[in-house]
């Protein structure tokens, strides 16, 4: 017979629960619509509350030119404005676009940054294009690169600081670019990292003391493994060089935040484990006494696969992680997978967003504005429809939760297990199941409840208080 041992976690101030909403469908085409590469901000929500969506499409029916850009928003009170090709004035220039990323400013204006090139493969140049409330999308895209098209540019990615300075970063060659807008002015771009060593996938974030924080990947000295690499401009001065990973082995798709409340940047990314080569997602903060121990996000012990993911932090001081990888739930088939930094600096184990057939990649996440400032967006490129479509949720926090030191063997919270079910003297409330990996396992209502489903193991419940939701530990034994 199995023991069923119950810990209690009661109402606090301590990890904040996210509620995940039903995922949406946003596309429904017969081509594919793709929310890659790297780590670029895909979603934004304006101070009004309009989400805005961008990504691009691989339709054939455009012809020679079938990379473009596409775009839509939501409005509050209307919902889903239709699928719009912003990328339509290079489109009839015979150039292709793609990889594009997102950046809003305090007056609800959208920057859309992007590569362009003649061919699929090719991206000659980096473009921006402007959204604004009052008049929409600008009619002509702006070119932002200036050398030759001969040197190859890729991963163009954009932020917006409080000052109101537009920053854009990419990769030209083997050098990572800078170029920032100053009030209606755009400075000449600069090289903040060069030389001949391999880098990828730059991220950049700005910080609520308009500090810019600059992440990618890549090598440098001797070593054959790929690290993390991160700088920061303070004033109009660029610092030194950090090794963020220090890993033994592959370190890469780099994602960054600052977050509002203390200005640190927090970085994550995918790292191959030292000794089994397992991929898992893991996160790093500074402050000003330097770079803190990682923490494995999606669970040190965890023997499978993870892939690349985002990285948010919200006016609360919470910070978001999201990415896609498998679990016992879900083996072979990637999930979107979530977990959030409480303002404690301890990471909730993460939990599955989707639970679903195909597979799912390249989520990207957004906060929510000053109305909702513990709200969270998210996008991704999702595979269940048997095309690339993309899919969308959102999440809201629930009431804190922290762990109280109750002894399980006391009248008050001992639970047993009778015959495949159990029946508790707590009185826990109606709730959801999880598993350890944060998959969905089955929902338990109040007094006996038939599990032969359960596996010795640990196990969360989220019950369905309305106005706190408590959290129990359960680990079944033998």
């Amino acid at each position: 017979m199995k023991k069923l041992v119950l810990s209690l976690i009661i109402a606090g101030a301590g990890l904040l629960a996210t509620e995940w909403q039903p995922e949406i469908r946003l596309t429904n085409n017969n081509y594919s619509d793709y929310s890659y590469w790297s780590t670029q901000r895909r979603i934004v929500v304006d101070p009004a509350g309009r989400i805005h969506v961008a990504w691009y499409v691989m339709n054939s029916g455009l012809g020679t030119y079938r990379f473009q850009i596409y775009y839509k928003r939501w409005e509050p009170g209307s919902g889903w404005t239709p699928d719009t090709m912003i990328s339509a004035d290079l489109y009839n220039q015979n150039l292709n676009s793609k990889h594009v990323s997102l950046a809003c400013d305090s007056a609800g204006r959208i920057y859309a940054v992007w590569t362009s090139g003649p061919d699929d493969v090719t991206d000659d140049y980096i473009y921006l294009k402007t959204w604004s409330p009052e008049s929409g999308w600008d009619q002509n895209s702006r070119l932002l690169s200036v050398s030759a098209p001969t040197v190859t540019k890729e991963c163009a990615t954009v932020t917006v600081t409080p000052d109101q300075h537009v920053h854009v970063v990419w990769l030209e060659g083997t050098a990572i670019v800078h170029r920032e807008k100053v009030d209606t002015l755009w400075r000449l771009p600069v090289v903040i990292e060069g030389g001949s060593n391999y880098k990828a996938y730059p991220a950049v974030a700005g910080g609520p003391d308009n500090r810019v924080h600059v992440i990618w990947y890549g090598r440098e000295g001797t070593s054959g493994y790929y690290d993390v690499f991160y700088k920061v401009r303070t004033d109009t001065v660029w610092g030194p060089t950090e090794d963020v990973s220090q890993g033994e082995r592959h370190q890469m798709y780099p994602s960054i935040a600052v977050s509002p409340v203390t200005g640190c940047p927090h970085v994550l990314w995918q790292c191959y484990g030292a000794q089994d080569l397992v991929r898992r997602i893991v996160h790093r903060w500074r402050n000003q006494s330097g770079w803190q121990p990682a923490d494995t996000v999606s669970g040190f012990g965890d023997t499978l696969d993870q892939e690349p993911g985002q990285i948010i932090a919200t006016l609360d001081g919470r910070v978001h992680a999201i990415w896609s990888g498998r679990t016992a739930g879900s083996p072979v088939i990637p999930q979107i997978r979530y977990a959030e930094r409480s303002t404690n600096g301890v990471w909730c184990p993460p939990v599955n967003v989707t639970d679903t057939v195909n597979t799912r990649e390249r989520p990207s996440i957004a906060s929510g504005n000053a109305e909702v400032p513990g709200n969270v967006y998210a996008v991704w490129t999702d595979y269940r429809d048997g095309n690339a479509e993309i899919y969308y949720a959102w999440a809201t926090p629930a009431q804190g939760w922290e762990e109280s030191s109750v002894d399980p063997e006391s009248e008050k919270c001992r639970a047993t297990l009778v015959r495949k079910g159990f029946e508790s003297c707590v009185e826990v409330g109606p709730g959801v199941l999880f598993d350890i990996t944060g998959s969905r396992v089955g929902r338990l209502e109040p007094g006996r409840n038939g599990v032969p489903q359960l596996t010795p193991g640990v196990y969360f419940l989220f019950s369905d208080r309305v106005s706190k939701q408590a959290v129990h530990r359960l680990v079944v034994v033998r």
